[in-house]
């Protein structure tokens, strides 16, 4: 999620369509929360967010080579590992200061391994998720070499299954996440080689989003409550609607926003929220939800929501501070170490 990679394409052509993309669904993610403490069901709806950030770093993925898988691998690691690393060892430390009651030795180790997430930062299941997607580019970059329209329709239907597959296996990964991941990637590759015009994509993917609908009418006319086996696959077919409409909002979005973006102050905006978008999620929802929520410090909702952007944007930028430091510290330790 480094800014190079989210908005430089193949061509090395700057496409300030997808940093307004990526700036909305964060918004998104951050409303979501917010509303979540509230108890507003449209908080669900907003969360469809983490499924657009999922498309956007597969669609760019899909447009370029991954090179050195070595080098691909390091720099993934680093990129996601050392923001996540920063603040989960600082919560995981105010935790066992402040709020003993909701973590342990155990739970903390486990939340180190990505294993688990804190109470209040259940939103990091994404990192684990984010780097399988990652783990797996070099894969997908060798499955869709050399297809032609008719072989890249078999390739993205059979790597449909094989995800499906592999989640049940790695259980830790949710495959309707993993397929968001995938269906980006497929898209960029699709863009890249022409095989699908992007009109005939949109079209595919808002008939699939069509689908919400019918949950819409099960779930707030019908109130229809499955229970046992039933409830299971509903709730898979649930997660699948948001997957089409995560992509079908990322491929909308961008095609609306295409050529849009022109003046120097907004593109000046965006450079900078490419640059900020990963930490603010990872800290944004440890001061909207959980026993550190800055959401009930007044009897006013409009001031604590201000309080809490206010926080999130100060801890933002603290987190960008302490990565680029680190990021020093590891070049300074790599350059010295001595060559063999």
């Amino acid at each position: 999620m480094n800014k190079k990679e989210t908005i430089i394409l193949g061509g090395g052509v700057r496409d300030y369509s997808l940093s307004l993309v990526r700036l909305i669904a964060l918004l998104m993610i951050i409303s979501c929360h917010i509303l979540q403490f509230y108890h507003c069901e449209l908080a669900w709806w907003l969360n469809v967010g983490v499924q657009i950030f999922l498309c956007i770093s597969g669609y760019l993925y899909g447009q370029k080579n991954v090179g050195s898988i070595k080098a691909y691998y390091l720099r993934r690691i680093r990129k996601i590992g050392i923001p996540f690393l920063i603040v989960s060892v600082f919560e995981i430390a105010v935790y066992f200061l402040f709020a003993r009651e909701h973590i342990s030795p155990v739970s903390a180790i486990r939340t180190l391994l990505l294993d688990k997430t804190l109470y209040g930062g259940e939103h990091l299941w994404f990192v684990p998720t984010i780097l399988f997607c990652y783990a797996l580019t070099p894969i997908l970059e060798s499955f869709f070499d050399h297809n032609d329209r008719k072989r890249f329709l078999l390739t993205v239907g059979v790597g449909l299954v094989v995800i499906f597959w592999l989640c049940s296996v790695f259980t830790v990964f949710h495959p309707a996440w993993v397929s968001c991941y995938f269906i980006g990637y497929a898209m960029g590759v699709n863009e890249k080689r022409s095989y699908f015009k992007q009109k005939t994509v949109l079209l595919l993917l808002g008939v699939l989003s069509l689908m919400n609908l019918v949950q819409i009418y099960l779930d707030y006319v019908l109130r229809y409550d499955p229970a046992g086996k039933v409830e299971r696959i509903y709730k898979m077919w649930k997660d699948y609607n948001h997957v089409w409409l995560g992509a079908f909002l990322f491929a909308g979005l961008k095609r609306l926003f295409s050529g849009m973006v022109r003046g120097k102050r907004l593109r000046g905006v965006l450079d900078l929220t490419d640059q900020y978008s990963y930490e603010c999620y990872l800290v944004h929802q440890f001061v909207i939800l959980g026993p550190f929520t800055l959401l009930r410090i007044t009897e006013v909702p409009v001031v604590n929501v201000a309080l809490c952007l206010i926080c999130v944007g100060i801890m933002t930028f603290l987190l960008k501070r302490a990565v680029l430091l680190a990021d020093k510290h590891l070049l300074r330790t790599r350059n010295s170490a001595p060559q063999t």
